[in-house]
């Protein structure tokens, strides 16, 4: 199922509130992302979480 555009905007929304160097945690691996993710967005989480190693893939490989 697709992220609706508001889901898209909040996760950017809290995204942007980290600091550079949380950001830099956020990305730094896979597990990394899926853990902010997880504990920022549950239901967000809970959408897109059976394909998030294909967004992985998609945005780092």
């Amino acid at each position: 199922m697709a992220l609706t555009e508001a889901e898209k905007r909040r996760v950017e929304l809290l995204f942007d509130q980290l600091d550079y160097y949380e950001q830099q945690k956020v990305l730094s691996s896979q597990h990394a992302f899926e853990n902010w993710l997880r504990k920022s967005a549950y239901s967000i989480y809970c959408k897109v979480r059976d394909w998030l190693n294909d967004l992985w893939d998609w945005l780092f490989g």
